[in-house]
């Protein structure tokens, strides 16, 4: 039986974020909430207020750089940190602990020769994403991880050898989705449905349907766009794909 690969190694974490190769353990996870640390993992630290490039319902004075010690205690053997601390465990220094995120998961999904699904809409992304990774036999990651957090770490978290991935694209403001989507370059993308749900920081339900079709923004050239029959005529569709109806 083939031993099986880590998730990264720590000469693929350098690179990903354009620093010179250190010495460093091979990592089998990542997370920014030190209390999902499990031994081999490597400890993200975020902070509470990511500044004012991303809208956030809450922001908060808190950091993830004090839960270091915690995330060491629960079996991180390495660290990514934007200040500068004291570890017993390997760390790479960066300027920017949320651009590192976007880097590596922007890295990691060059490295995978894979379908990527990115799924969009006002509701069922979660189930849907379930259903085609169980149908599938492929990668998505657990929970709604659909925001500027949880779809970079998705994609860090993509093992190499993935042959399908499905990835979920979430907003609340406009002109979040657009850049998710260049993220996650899919080859398929799904529109679910365009709801007055979560309307809140939007003009209107057109400025809401407009919003969700960004995601085509990222589409291969080659890629196809999964969407309701009822949505077969949307203006906001800007670049040729071909079209799957539904419903």
């Amino acid at each position: 039986m083939s031993e099986r690969q880590p998730l990264w190694t720590w000469n693929e974490l350098c690179h990903s974020l354009g620093l010179h190769a250190q010495h460093g353990p091979d990592i089998n996870g990542i997370h920014f909430d030190s209390r999902l640390i499990q031994t081999g993992d490597l400890f993200l630290p975020l902070p509470g207020d990511p500044g004012p490039r991303f809208q956030v319902a809450v922001r908060t004075g808190r950091d993830g750089h004090d839960y270091i010690s915690s995330a060491v205690e629960n079996g991180a053997v390495g660290l990514i940190a934007s200040r500068d601390i004291e570890s017993s465990v390997p760390t790479l220094r960066v300027k920017d602990s949320i651009d590192a995120l976007w880097a590596i998961g922007k890295y990691r999904r060059h490295q995978i020769d894979c379908s990527a699904i990115a799924i969009t809409g006002s509701s069922g992304k979660t189930t849907l994403k379930t259903f085609l990774q169980s149908t599938t036999d492929g990668f998505s990651a657990q929970g709604s991880f659909n925001n500027y957090i949880g779809l970079p770490l998705s994609l860090a978290v993509t093992p190499k050898d993935t042959k399908v991935a499905i990835y979920e694209i979430g907003t609340n403001h406009p002109g979040e989705i657009a850049p998710l989507s260049r993220l996650a370059h899919p080859n398929v993308v799904v529109v679910l449905n365009v709801l007055p749900v979560h309307i809140g920081h939007f003009k209107d339900l057109d400025a809401l349907e407009k919003e969700k079709f960004s995601v085509v923004e990222g589409l291969s050239n080659s890629g196809c766009v999964v969407l309701p029959y009822s949505l077969k005529d949307t203006k906001y569709i800007n670049k040729p794909a071909r079209r799957l109806t539904f419903g």
